[in-house]
């Protein structure tokens, strides 16, 4: 077998994954299961036997149809590792159907960088500390009086998805919607208005990010770029992109990895493994 190089597919043979196979049976974890150019859906385990060839039995959760010779694509993740395999179908049932497995077993690492778009469609903010940056506003924002007669405001969107241990903190804090996210860093949305808090790239951030209704703490965060942002969704805005990254989370890791195989970036790496297989 040769090395493992970080997104590359590496071959194995079938004695080597059966063990792998058994572990997710008993475990109960779910295999993604797919045919080429279809979207996957989610099948557990029932059994994996190895006399020769290796076939597998999977339980037919959701009444499915599977014809005798449909192949099959399945996906199945341990750890910073992901695992595809082909098989046939041979028997198929009202409860479970069975697969002969090709000799086509492969693995490779996972990206370090996987970014998870979040906007539109996921609810991510990150929330920083009130500073005393005097700004003129617009009408997305709503200002709140300080001492002194400094001003500084809020999004109205990400102050009303504060979770329930920030809300006492509410009159201290700043929110802004994630772009996107991956286990380094993070990129959010920010106003004309809200891009003059950052406007010293050599200091280090500290911030709260939410994601998928849990919250971590992040410190010792960089400003790496503020670039324009056209907001398709907002007519006549003038907005950025204001990047950040950090040393790596291991908690947020395995969110994002967790969010990753329920998003459409897996649909791109069920692609990537079918254009392999084609150019093998």
């Amino acid at each position: 077998m040769t090395e493992l190089e970080q997104g590359k597919f590496s071959q194995l043979s079938a004695k080597e994954v059966h063990n792998k196979l058994l572990s997710i049976s008993s475990s109960k974890k779910s295999l993604q299961v797919w045919q080429k150019g279809h979207e996957a859906f989610s099948s557990k385990l029932k059994d994996a036997t190895l006399e020769g060839h290796l076939e597998l039995c999977l339980f037919n959760e959701d009444a499915r149809e599977h014809p005798l010779e449909s192949e099959y694509y399945l996906n199945f993740s341990d750890g910073n590792l992901e695992y595809f395999l082909i098989g046939t179908v041979f028997k198929a049932g009202p409860d479970e159907f069975w697969l002969n497995i090709q000799d086509e077993i492969f693995r490779r690492e996972k990206r370090i960088e996987e970014r998870l778009l979040t906007y539109p469609h996921r609810q991510s903010y990150l929330y920083f500390k009130q500073t005393d940056h005097d700004v003129e506003g617009s009408e997305n924002v709503i200002f709140l009086s300080k001492d002194g007669g400094k001003k500084t405001f809020k999004t109205k969107e990400g102050m009303s998805n504060l979770p329930e241990e920030m809300k006492g903190q509410r009159e201290e804090l700043i929110g802004f919607r994630v772009l996107d996210i991956s286990s380094e860093g993070v990129s959010a949305l920010a106003s004309h208005e809200e891009v003059l808090f950052f406007n010293h790239s050599d200091s280090i951030y500290s911030y709260k990010i939410l994601l998928e209704g849990k919250t971590f703490t992040i410190t010792g965060s960089e400003l790496v770029y503020k670039v324009d942002y056209m907001n398709p969704r907002v007519k006549n805005s003038s907005h950025y992109k204001i990047g950040f990254k950090f040393n790596q989370d291991e908690e947020v890791k395995s969110l994002i990895e967790k969010v990753i195989e329920e998003s459409n970036t897996f649909q791109e790496r069920t692609r990537e493994f079918e254009n392999f297989i084609k150019d093998e």
